[in-house]
């Protein structure tokens, strides 16, 4: 069937409809004319699947990742970063007034683009699953348990898919891009940079799975700490317990605390907020997270 796509939602998908019915279509262009075909079908909405660009966006561009629109992660891979930018703006603007009952429109928002569109994220998680004795690492497929194996993420930092090479290397792990289905042999682990290298966290991993992955981490040397966690509570396997992300301020986090995924654009959020926010004697940081905002603005105020 032939759609005509109106505009781009939150999820990165194309919005259509189709004989009174909305249509989302991944990988496609506000006003681009394309071939789909449903997926997956449900009362008030269908998904489909692209299959012919009859009319491409002069916005589109050629996806930078081989494992683009199959691992669930990026979503505006297929669009020119301007256009990006211009797409997410105004689903801000949306999100306020639908959510907030707050106009934006009247507002001059400028976004601040990320100095590196690849290569900046400073934590990824990742799946892997055992087959037999073939143990693969990767995402998953959007919207399945389906882990395609990946051998590197454009988006995260280098040191990270460095990493990531060495554990495929060091244990028996499978690098083709191939399907591999969850079984009972699964689990989840995340890789982040810090100052004083690199730590895992494993989640969701039966004992005998973790144990083997644990020995092969703990022969990655640029992997400083390995924590695991399990029903909210958790254990460093070995390394350290505490770690300095990398910022303007010194200070130190576990490994499982959140912190700012972006570091380029949290160096400009605060630089720029250190100069415009209005001087009082007292701050108060309602929901302070990880006390990086706070922290970084607190010599301004008593």
């Amino acid at each position: 069937m032939q759609l005509k796509i109106e505009k781009i939602i939150n999820s990165g998908m194309g919005l259509a409809h189709y004989q009174g019915k909305t249509i989302f279509v991944p990988g496609t262009v506000e006003h681009e004319l394309v071939e789909a075909e449903i997926v997956s079908d449900h009362r008030d909405y269908s998904v489909a699947r692209l299959v012919d660009i009859l009319a491409p966006s002069p916005h589109r561009v050629t996806p930078s990742c081989k494992y683009y629109l199959k691992c669930g992660g990026c979503a505006f891979q297929h669009v020119n970063y301007p256009e990006e930018l211009r797409i997410k703006k105004n689903l801000l603007i949306q999100t306020f007034n639908r959510n907030g009952k707050i106009d934006l429109n009247n507002i001059d928002l400028n976004l601040v683009s990320s100095p590196c569109r690849y290569h900046y994220r400073r934590k990824i998680t990742v799946h892997f699953a055992q087959e037999h004795s073939c143990l693969k690492i990767g995402f998953n497929y959007p919207h399945t348990n389906k882990i395609i194996a990946i051998d590197k993420c454009l988006l995260a930092q280098e040191d990270i898919n460095d990493v990531l090479l060495e554990i495929q290397s060091q244990g028996n792990f499978v690098n083709s891009a191939g399907n591999l289905s969850f079984s009972d042999q699964t689990g989840r682990m995340s890789i982040a940079s810090f100052i004083q290298g690199i730590a895992v966290i494993l989640e969701k991993a039966d004992d005998g799975l973790r144990e083997r992955l644990e020995k092969v981490l703990l022969c990655v040397d640029q992997i400083k700490s390995v924590f695991y966690r399990q029903n909210h509570l958790g254990y460093c396997r070995d390394g350290l317990r505490k770690l300095n992300p990398r910022g303007i301020v010194d200070y130190e986090i576990t490994p499982t605390s959140f912190f700012q995924i972006n570091q380029a654009v949290a160096d400009k959020m605060l630089n720029d907020l250190k100069i415009n926010i209005p001087l009082t004697k007292y701050l108060y940081d309602i929901y302070c997270g990880a006390g990086v905002i706070s922290l970084f603005l607190s010599e301004l105020f008593e």
